[in-house]
């Protein structure tokens, strides 16, 4: 992998805590959604960031910002229970849901070319917002304490909810049917999709990475330690690597299959990472935190293909073989649902785990370890060094 570059852009200050961001899918804009309840779409730059527009139609705190897919709306949901678009260009308000939900609402999520906005409470409910029509599409029940997080599938019409309950919800939006895994004595704080949606690794209160095999909903197959405090956001920033943002501040690379802390992009400092995001051309990633600020880190040049792209499939067809009967026969029937694309996948998998197993017997089952460029080589595991921002 070729050397990272250093961060660029001046950080991004606010007079309050900022709870919630997001990149603009085309445009170097970021919108912003603080604890005031206060909404600001700003244009970044290393020159300097301009302020577009600020809104303050929320009355509470602005737990989730996002964007449509063409960047031309801006949702927003809020602890005050609404739900509003607003016009990017702006940032006039196009709708507003006063009362969309009985209890505050902790997360939302822009559903990519499904035409419907995902918002879930601090009492578990799950909503699905058709904007166009200006109603509420479909209603989850289900979770006993907070959603924290959305991830979608879209060839899949899946929607997976990670809750503070301890479970991950999955909602099949085609069926309009619900499925839940065990309930952890963990909360489940954020969730993201891997390997061409064959895994979902979820971050818990605990600093656990729990991974769930798809189709094979009621307990995690594997789990990464090393993280010492909680896990409350999770991005892909490929099918076999994800960036995690903790309460100890660390923003983290975590290899998947094998299965390892790789290394540290930043921090901010002692203070919580609220929220990781990544930008439209996904060369930057944006990180904001209880100190105030919004960071910009570069990823350009870190992951680079080095060739390793079936690396962890031994370590996939391991846990693959392990999975119960009964569970391998809901996924089987799960699968038959879904798209042909799906079905061709899950045959070129079986195809595959032969020549895997043999190239891990060759390797005396050890696969080697992904390598990153040398800034990143620190402190994964918490401790801090001085020398930390020497090289940015």
């Amino acid at each position: 992998m070729a050397e990272a570059e250093a961060p660029e852009l001046p950080d991004l200050r606010f007079e309050e805590e900022v709870f919630d961001l997001c990149f603009h899918p085309g445009a170097p804009l970021i919108a912003t959604g603080l604890i005031t309840g206060l909404v600001s779409l700003h244009h970044y730059s290393p020159d300097d960031h301009v302020l577009r527009w600020q809104s303050t139609l929320h009355t509470d705190s602005c737990r989730a910002v996002a964007f449509n897919d063409d960047g031309s709306f801006l949702f927003t949901s809020s602890a005050d229970t609404t739900l509003a678009a607003l016009d990017v260009a702006t940032g006039h308000v196009l709708c507003h849901f006063a009362g969309a939900h009985n209890a505050p609402i902790n997360a939302m999520m822009n559903l990519p070319e499904a035409g419907l906005v995902a918002t879930g409470d601090d009492e578990g409910l799950v909503k699905l917002w058709d904007i166009r029509q200006q109603t509420c599409a479909m209603e989850f029940p289900g979770h006993e304490d907070f959603i924290a997080d959305f991830a979608y599938v879209g060839h899949k019409r899946t929607l997976l909810c990670a809750g503070g309950d301890g479970r991950l919800s999955v909602l099949n939006l085609r069926k309009n049917t619900r499925k839940a895994s065990d309930q952890l004595e963990d909360e489940l704080l954020s969730v993201v999709v891997v390997k061409d949606t064959r895994f979902v690794v979820c971050g818990t209160q605990e600093g656990i990475l729990a991974i769930y095999k798809w189709g094979q909903w009621e307990d995690y197959v594997d789990r990464i330690l090393g993280h010492p405090n909680s896990i409350d956001t999770i991005v892909a920033l490929d099918e076999s690597t994800i960036c995690t943002g903790s309460s100890d501040g660390l923003i983290r690379v975590v290899g998947l299959y094998p299965n390892k802390l790789l290394g540290v992009i930043g921090d901010h400092d002692d203070f919580p990472v609220e929220r990781i995001r990544l930008s439209g051309d996904r060369k930057l990633l944006g990180s904001c935190s209880h100190d105030r600020t919004v960071k910009f880190w570069n990823l350009d040049g870190l992951l680079e293909d080095d060739g390793r792209e079936d690396e962890g499939e031994a370590m996939e067809a391991d846990i693959a073989d392990d999975r119960p009967a009964a569970a391998a026969d809901d996924e089987d029937a799960e699968e038959d649902d879904d798209a042909d694309d799906d079905d061709d996948e899950d045959g070129e998998d079986g195809e595959d785990d032969d020549d895997d197993d043999d190239d891990e017997d060759e390797d005396n089952g050890k696969p080697p370890s992904r390598a990153l460029p040398a800034r990143f080589q620190r402190h994964a595991d918490g401790k801090k060094k001085n020398d930390f921002f020497d090289d940015l």
